[in-house]
């Protein structure tokens, strides 16, 4: 790392709380530390839309200063000011839209899990979040549907089964964002986008819990731009690896 400005880019379910909850209070305190230290800044990268931010983040909403949602596709400043936006359904055309919604729902609908809440598909301006057992669920659910996808691997099954369908005929992505979901977009629209947003830091840190081949923080945490791709297993290693490296930083001044 370089001595100089600093950026700290956050996904956050996953990396800042756990998947479609809210922050801890112990993660508001330490992004409360960061948004006070000299040289650093902080903004957060996720496939989720401004509401589920704004809901994850809560107390710490108002700390960063950008907030790249279906992953800079819907860019916000820190004034909450849309400063970009791009839609899929314009992108892929009616007829190609419809027939990938259509898919999934009857993918869906015949998949076998061991409970079905509905709410099967997130469809955002620029990401589709899949699941077939639907949203929202309960932390006991959650944890009953993580040892069925331990043995039965439906949401992988399912995600390769649409990537070989759709993956190079409409030119998609389709990478898996969750225990029971997966997200689809075009190429060339993953994380990396936001990147086009960022400028004027010496040092970007990009912390995600879904870095290996496959996951939706991948192709950014191996981006030439980012100075450090850390992987992180939870809001707890986070905490951990973020006071780590503001040891490292302040070892340079």
């Amino acid at each position: 790392m370089k001595k100089g400005k600093t950026l700290f880019l956050f996904d956050i379910d996953g990396t800042l709380c756990e998947a479609r909850l809210e922050v801890k209070e112990n993660m508001v305190e330490l992004l409360k530390n960061l948004h006070e230290k000299k040289d650093i800044e902080m903004a957060c990268v996720t496939c989720s839309n401004m509401k589920n931010v704004k809901r994850e983040l809560k107390d710490a909403f108002s700390l960063f200063n950008a907030y790249y949602t279906e992953n800079g596709l819907v860019t916000y400043d820190k004034d909450l000011n849309i400063v970009h936006q791009r839609s899929m359904k314009e992108l892929l055309g009616e007829e190609k839209y419809k027939n990938l919604i259509d898919f999934l729902l009857d993918y869906i609908d015949k998949a076998e899990v061991p409970f079905k809440v509905g709410n099967y598909l997130d469809e955002r301006s620029a990401v589709i979040n899949a699941t077939p057992v639907g949203n929202p669920v309960t932390n006991e659910q959650r944890e009953e549907y993580r040892k069925w996808e331990n043995e039965h691997h439906t949401v992988e099954i399912m995600r390769k089964t649409c990537e070989e369908k759709f993956g190079k005929e409409y030119q998609l992505r389709f990478t898996k964002g969750g225990i029971k979901s997966f997200d689809i977009f075009p190429v060339g629209w993953d994380k990396t986008y936001c990147l086009q947003f960022i400028k004027g830091y010496d040092n970007i840190l990009f912390f995600g819990d879904n870095t290996y081949p496959g996951g939706a923080d991948y192709d950014l945490a191996i981006n030439d731009r980012i100075t450090k791709g850390i992987n992180v297993k939870g809001p707890e290693d986070t905490i951990n690896k973020v006071n780590n490296l503001l040891k490292e930083i302040e070892s340079l001044e």
